[in-house]
């Protein structure tokens, strides 16, 4: 099976100047060299945009307006997981 989230190019230039991704991921730190990787990437098809034929199950989801926690309880219905909750833990401090 395989997931595929989407998302507008206005929506993911915002997330990624987010304080959660710059925490956790070092190379969008230096958020003028990560835009400008994202908005060169922009020329490549990096989506099936539900145009690609797949072999196996294909779920498409555009997350644009969507909260983490919902498209998790979306890909965790379609996989047929159980759900097990889990109460969350913040991240340790750094």
């Amino acid at each position: 099976a395989f997931v595929e989230l989407t998302t507008t190019l206005e929506e993911r230039l915002v997330r990624n100047r987010g304080a959660d991704r710059l925490d956790e991921k070092r190379s969008k730190r230096d958020l003028e060299a990560s835009q400008k990787n994202l908005l060169d990437l922009e020329r490549y098809r990096l989506n099936t945009d539900g145009a690609i034929a797949l072999s196996y199950p294909h779920l498409l989801i555009d997350n644009t307006s969507v909260s983490a926690k919902a498209v998790a309880d979306r890909v965790i219905e379609w996989l047929g997981l159980p759900r097990i909750d889990v109460p969350r833990i913040d991240a340790a401090p750094r």
